[in-house]
């Protein structure tokens, strides 16, 4: 994967069954860490109404952070239904930029390749880090371990030895329609 994210080419020829099985392998572990890095949390209860920012931006951290956090948990209850009920709402709404070019990529990868991610990711921790009247910064702790990606038969192709937690920094642009996700990378804090 390079340090946008994007998976390694994949090799032109694919004679033997090993092969076979490390390219899949390669690809479930690229198509896992890209979804990670997209969904988060599954809030206990339904977020508040996302506040909006006045025409200066937000008026204090508080009120950007609990804009950041409610667009994340409603981001996250999307992809989690859209993983069960495929004319769920798309979550994809949600984001902008680099955000959403990175969805659209992965789903475009997992579909190529016959994969599927189910089962819902949660967030045991969202931390505040950087604030500005229109940006918002936060590290999440991802846990991703009632997530299975499956192959085209249904068989589950999840390496056995993945990570199933990872921090991660995601960035939120004001608007004024509300919160949106405009990007996400890998941190290398620890969760």
């Amino acid at each position: 994967m390079d340090n946008l994210g994007h998976p390694p080419p994949a090799p032109t020829t694919v004679t033997g069954m090993g092969e076979r099985r490390a390219v899949t392998v390669a690809a479930v572990l690229w198509c896992t860490a890209a979804t990670v890095v997209l969904v988060g949390c599954t809030p206990e209860a339904a977020p508040t109404p996302l506040p909006l920012p006045t025409a200066t931006g937000f008026a204090s951290d508080e009120e950007a952070f609990a804009a950041a956090e409610a667009t994340y948990r409603a981001y996250v209850d999307a992809v989690n239904a859209r993983r069960a009920d495929p004319d769920a709402p798309d979550p994809t709404t949600f984001l902008s930029g680099q955000a959403l070019r990175s969805e659209l990529e992965t789903r475009q990868f997992l579909l190529d390749r016959g994969l599927a991610i189910k089962g819902d990711t949660s967030a045991s921790t969202i931390e505040r880090l950087d604030w500005t009247n229109q940006d918002v910064l936060v590290l999440i702790c991802l846990d991703s371990s009632n997530t299975r990606v499956l192959d085209a038969a249904g068989e589950d192709v999840t390496p056995v030895k993945r990570e199933s937690r990872s921090a991660i920094e995601v960035r939120f642009t004001a608007t004024p329609l509300g919160m949106l996700i405009a990007s996400t990378k890998a941190s290398e804090l620890k969760c």
